[in-house]
């Protein structure tokens, strides 16, 4: 399976830093087929540094402006999602796409 990973609002100072920190390295240890498609900001890209089955997409917004963010999230995110045949989208800030070809 593909799954994808939204980290376009993750930075250093906000909350939540520490479980998304948590959740990308636990999955960093799977030991199943799945494959992960990280889409982040140059904030995020920590996050998901040296890590095997990641495929790192790095999209030149910064999750610090929310309009940006949100656009991003609404309109560029999901198509890219879909190109790249991931299956489901883990929106690790509990909001996702109003319309997504991607569960």
């Amino acid at each position: 399976m593909r799954i994808g990973l939204n980290l376009l609002h993750a930075h250093p100072d906000i909350g939540g830093w520490n479980y998304m920190k948590s959740i990308v390295g636990a999955l960093k240890s799977d030991k199943s087929n799945n494959e992960y498609f990280a889409y982040s900001t140059p904030k995020s890209i920590s996050l998901v540094q040296d890590a095997k089955r990641f495929t790192q997409r790095v999209l030149g917004i910064y999750g610090t402006n929310r309009l940006t963010r949100i656009l991003c999230e609404q309109m560029s995110l999901p198509t890219r999602a879909a190109m790249s045949g991931v299956d489901l989208i883990h929106w690790l800030a509990g909001k996702d796409a109003l319309y997504s070809r991607v569960g």
